[in-house]
């Protein structure tokens, strides 16, 4: 799904989806550029992405995220049972 934002994901953030990585990141995630910060996975772009900042605009597009953080730019999706 693509939309105005990121979303918001609970799964941690690991570099590649190897079981090694998976091991190593814990309940907390794992980013290598951001070493012993909280990470999870934030999913598909938003409105500031851009060549020269994220080319990443696409739904399989995945990236860590600080939990500390906050931006106009993330968001969550909400889904309803119909029944």
């Amino acid at each position: 799904m693509i939309g105005n934002v990121w979303e918001l994901t609970t799964s941690p953030y690991t570099p590649t989806y190897s079981d090694h990585d998976r091991g190593r990141s814990g309940a907390k995630g794992l980013d290598p550029t951001q070493p012993g910060v909280p990470v999870t996975v934030i999913r598909g772009g938003s409105y500031l992405c851009a060549e020269s900042y994220c080319y990443r605009f696409r739904p399989a597009a995945r990236q860590a995220q600080d939990t500390a953080f906050g931006s106009s730019h993330i968001g969550f999706r909400l889904v309803r049972n119909s029944n």
